[in-house]
């Protein structure tokens, strides 16, 4: 019997309580119920085996497509768990504790067997004698069952059972299991996997994929805002290769990359917002989280600079940012620097790797040689593995200690100054290092003598600290205190040294200062005021020229003349005629300029000096009345057409008022030229007769050593002298023949008999051909016969000069008028001034010395020197106190010897603080007031004049009228550091004539000095 019919038989046995059916309808129904059992054992049995089969082969497609989640793997399992726990429940409902009884059997064969009706249905129900009517007939009932069975004997109850589910289910079975066969013979790992998964969805197994990718980082971090690069690659091990993956990062960025040699890259766009990146190659899914961060700034970056031990400096904190790095040679470096973030490495790349120490977001260097450095590449990595967009470049530039520069910025190159007259001389050195002091070294020597005398002096005038990088101090200097006569030249250079091991001092280029003769500065006195009268020449064409083209203008007719071109003709000259004017105003400054600066000249005739201020009144009278009404009245003409010829006849009569007052002028002035010109003849004169006077005497001297002696046998420092005295002779000579040709010039100009008389005589002496041999003379050593030969020249020039003197030659034209400046007023405000003029420069010298003090070992003496000085000044005022009259002024000349005792006494200490220096300035205040005083009955122009010149007194004082250019700027200066000579630094003449007597440097450098006291 089957394993079903055995299983229902029993079953029916032990459930059947109805015992009156046929055996033959009962074993039809067993048959029915064995069909039921197979039929419904398979269909559960397959039913679970497709729930079972399409979840793995689900998960098994669904990892071909992607990562299949654990919670989705779990959810398919338990999905193919209750399908197959449902299958098992129907088959244990049906066969276990629910189980078909005759009556559900007989129901099943109805809907098979129609014919049968409800017969077999009945047939069952009355053969159960438990549930049959009391009512009804045994006997009935078991003939109703008979036939009832008779009738079903012919028909098949087991055709009853239903099966297209089951075979469906089955087909489905097989064929599920057909394909998960052939994929586990065709792709076993890819399956194995899959069922693996499948029974253990709750663990993390690993998906198989085809085509394998190398793992990519769960996060990337990238620089915020900015393109980057993102690359796949495929794993070694990779059963496929697809020509290209797919990407997508953001509803806007996606597209595909093709894989060249297992690689496909990609350029993201910027991102400012984090951001899924997900990547499909074939069947292999892969993602990453894109975290877009700033890029690490470098906040700040400092260096710690040690420098040789020889420059004594503390360490250096510089500054990186941004620059070079500039150190002397020998320092040591270590940099410093701060990011905006913690640094996981930072390092310099500066000609070999230099590893920096990390501490958060700090990094430093070791202590480095920038010698070994060429210019470096700084770069930092972050925490976050971000870099700077680019390295960050650290210069470095090494320079050598170079040696300082010492230079006088504020002195010309070629100076010139009266002997009597103190040069404030600033010296500033820099380095690039630190100075380590500052000197002036100084000789005095003839002029053309330069490289005749070795000894120099040396004066220390600043001491500089280790980081001094520019230090500056002060030198004075006094051709009186230097033992510098008139006509010689002083020779000086500043030194600078540094601290830089065995260097040679470095030094400024030689400045030369002549010593003028007061001739000499009247010659030049006299050059500006040729200057100026050249100027009157020229406005007074000018004004001429504006004269004749107004007459022109008011020879038109009215309609012409009430036109717009004769307006703007007006307009030119009104224009000119301004023009004019600023130039007089100019040549009016500029004889202030020479009335202060001959004001200081002894030699200067004081007479000569008044009718000089009178040409100056007159000036300023054309300027300021009839320019100016001529200006106006071209100006009104311009306005009113209709008045326009009324106001032209107003501007030419002023202007022919200027033009004769200019003519006039020139006379005037003409004559006060020549009265220069001819009072200096008689200087120059006194000059040459007082230098042939000093030869003799300093002949007369050697006259016991040299005597009987040729000048070869003589020992060297008399031949020395006698040599010496050979060429200021020869000076002599040639100053003489320029005297002579001056003479015969001006003789030849102004025809007047005392100059045609000396010259003659000069011819008549054979000058200069008898100077010349007296010349040699003296340089063989023929010492009564030099002797006698320079007295009698000497006599010579005196008889000349007091000749042209006697004769009235340079007298002044003519008084002034009443009220107007007389000689003995204008002595007496010279003598004053110049008063307050030394007592300005013992005040610089008092402040020079203060500064010092410290340095000078001499300094009690220095000041017991200035006390003298101050003695010398005060005996002078005792002489002007003695001609003075006014009241006033002799009161405040009083109180001015009080405080001159005052600062003597200080001086004497020695004592040249504040409160010496508060005396000496009283004593300018006092003496100032005194001049100003006495001043009361001159002229207006003139009182205005001293006012000027009094409030100026602090510039003229201390030397700081010689030398330079007119704007204060100096010449161009190309020495050297080392001393060395530079290119030429001669300077531009202004003027020619006298002077041409004059070295070339030394006409030069008398011209810097008119143009700086003119400013």
């Amino acid at each position: 019997m089957p394993c079903a019919e055995r299983f229902t038989a029993g079953r029916m046995k032990r459930t059947e309580t109805n015992e009156n059916l046929p055996q033959s309808l009962l074993a039809q129904f067993r048959a029915l119920e064995g069909r039921l059992f197979a039929v419904e054992t398979l269909m559960a049995a397959a039913g679970a085996l497709c729930g079972a089969l399409a979840s793995y082969l689900l998960i098994f497609g669904a990892d071909r497509l992607g990562d299949v989640p654990r919670g989705f793997r779990m959810l398919l399992g338990l999905a193919s768990a209750v399908c197959v726990a449902g299958f098992a429940l129907f088959w244990l409902r049906r066969w276990g504790w629910a189980r078909r009884d005759l009556c559900a059997l007989a129901r099943i064969v109805q809907r098979r067997h129609r014919a049968l009706g409800d017969e077999l249905l009945g047939a069952v129900e009355l053969s159960d004698t438990a549930r049959r009517p009391p009512n009804v007939s045994a006997a009935l009932c078991e003939a109703a069952i008979r036939q009832v069975a008779a009738e079903a004997a012919v028909l098949d109850f087991a055709s009853a059972v239903r099966k297209r589910l089951t075979r469906r289910l089955v087909l489905a079975a097989l064929c599920l299991a057909a394909l998960a066969g052939a994929l586990g013979m065709a792709l076993p790992q890819p399956s194995l996997n899959a069922l693996a998964r499948w029974a253990l969805p709750f663990l993390s197994i690993e998906r198989y994929t085809f085509v394998r990718l190398l793992p990519l980082p769960q996060q990337m971090i990238v620089p915020h805002g900015e393109e980057f690069a993102f690359r796949c690659r495929l794993a070694q091990t990779t059963k496929w290769r697809p020509a290209h993956m797919r990407y997508q990062c953001t509803r806007q960025v996606r597209g595909t990359a093709p894989f060249i040699e297992k690689e496909a890259s990609v350029r993201i766009p910027g991102l400012t917002a984090p951001a899924e990146l997900r990547v499909r190659a074939g069947d292999a899914v892969a993602w990453t989280r894109i975290r877009p961060e700033l890029r690490p700034a470098l906040l700040n970056l400092r260096a710690t600079v040690e420098r040789p031990a020889y420059l004594q400096l503390p360490p250096h904190e510089a500054d990186v940012w941004g620059q070079e790095l500039a150190c002397v040679e020998g320092s040591r470096v270590t940099l410093r620097g701060e990011v905006s973030r913690d640094l996981a490495a930072a390092a310099l790349d500066a000609g070999r790797a230099v590893p920096l120490a990390v501490t958060g977001s700090r990094f430093a260097s070791p202590q480095l040689d920038p010698a070994e450095l060429r210019d470096g590449l700084l770069s930092w990595t972050d925490v976050l593995g971000l870099k700077p967009r680019r390295p960050y470049p650290v210069l470095f530039r090494v320079a050598k200690d170079g040696p300082p520069f010492v230079d006088c910025p504020q002195t010309a190159l070629y100076t010139a100054m009266l002997s009597d007259e103190t040069l404030n001389v600033t010296v500033e050195a820099q380095d690039d290092f630190g100075v380590r002091n500052v000197a002036v070294e100084w000789e005095a020597v003839e002029p053309g003598k330069e490289g005749t005398v070795g000894v120099r002096y040396t004066e220390t005038v600043a001491e500089g600290g280790p980081d001094a990088v520019a230090l500056a101090g002060q030198f004075m200097l006094s051709p009186a205190e230097l033992g510098a006569r008139p006509g010689m030249m002083i020779l000086f250079r500043a030194v600078a040294v540094d601290r830089f091991p065995g260097r040679n001092p470095s030094v400024s280029p030689e400045y030369r200062v002549y010593v003028l003769t007061w001739s000499q500065h009247v010659e030049l006195l006299q050059e500006r005021l040729d200057l100026v009268l050249e100027a009157l020449e020229e406005l007074t064409r000018k004004e001429e020229g504006l004269l004749e083209a107004n007459r022109a203008l008011d020879q038109l007719p009215d309609d012409k003349l009430a036109g717009d071109e004769a307006a703007k003709e007006l307009e030119q000259h009104e224009q000119a005629e301004s023009e004019s004017a600023a130039e007089l105003e100019k040549q009016i400054e500029a004889a202030a300029e020479i009335m202060k600066d001959a004001l200081r000249n002894r030699e200067f005739p004081l007479d000569t000096l008044a009718e000089l201020s009178r040409l100056s009144e007159t000036m300023q009278a054309i300027a300021q009345q009839e320019m100016k009404e001529a200006i106006e009245a071209l100006q009104r003409a311009q306005a009113d057409a209709a008045q326009r010829r009324a106001e032209l006849a107003k501007a030419m009569e002023n202007q022919q008022k200027i033009l004769d007052a200019l003519k006039n002028l020139q006379k005037k002035s003409h004559s006060l030229q020549d009265n220069v010109t001819a009072r200096n003849f008689v200087n120059r004169l006194r000059e040459l007769a007082g230098r042939e006077t000093a030869i003799a005497a300093r002949f007369k001297g050697l006259v016991e050593q040299t005597v009987g002696f040729e000048l070869a046998e003589l020992p060297d420092d008399l031949k020395t002298a006698v040599t010496t005295l050979q060429e200021e002779h020869d000076d002599i000579r040639k100053t003489a023949k320029y005297i002579k040709d001056d003479i015969q010039g001006y003789f030849n100009r102004t025809r007047l008999e005392p100059y045609e008389t000396v010259h003659l005589e000069m011819e008549k002496k054979k000058l200069p051909d008898a100077l010349e041999s007296l010349s040699g003379t003296i340089g063989k050593n023929r010492t009564f016969l030099s002797i006698a030969g320079t007295v009698e020249w000497a006599q010579a020039f005196l008889r000349w000069a007091e000749f042209l003197a006697k004769q009235g030659c340079g007298a002044p034209a003519g008084s002034g008028a009443p009220g107007e400046m007389t000689a003995e007023q204008l002595e007496l405000i010279l003598r004053l001034m110049r008063l307050v003029q030394n007592e300005e420069k013992l005040r610089d010298r008092t402040r020079l010395l203060e500064e010092q003090k410290t340095t000078l070992k001499d300094y009690p003496a220095r000041a017991g020197t200035l006390g003298g000085v101050q003695v010398d000044i005060r005996g002078e005022l005792d002489q002007i106190d003695k001609k003075v009259g006014d009241p006033d002024s002799k009161a405040l000349l009083l109180k001015a010897r009080t405080a001159m005792n005052d600062a003597e006494r200080l001086l004497r200490v020695p004592k040249t603080d504040a409160e010496t220096i508060a005396a000496e300035t009283e004593v300018i205040e006092l003496l100032t007031r005194s001049a100003m005083s006495s001043a009361g009955q001159m002229s207006a122009f003139m009182q205005g004049f001293l006012a000027q010149m009094m409030g100026q007194m602090g510039r003229m004082g201390g030397g700081s009228l010689a030398g330079g250019a007119p704007d204060g700027s100096r010449p161009d200066m190309n020495g050297r550091a080392d001393g060395g000579a530079g290119s030429s630094r001669a300077g531009q003449r202004t003027s020619g004539g006298d002077v041409q007597s004059f070295p070339f440097e030394f006409r030069e450098a008398l011209e810097a000095y008119f143009r700086e006291i003119g400013k």
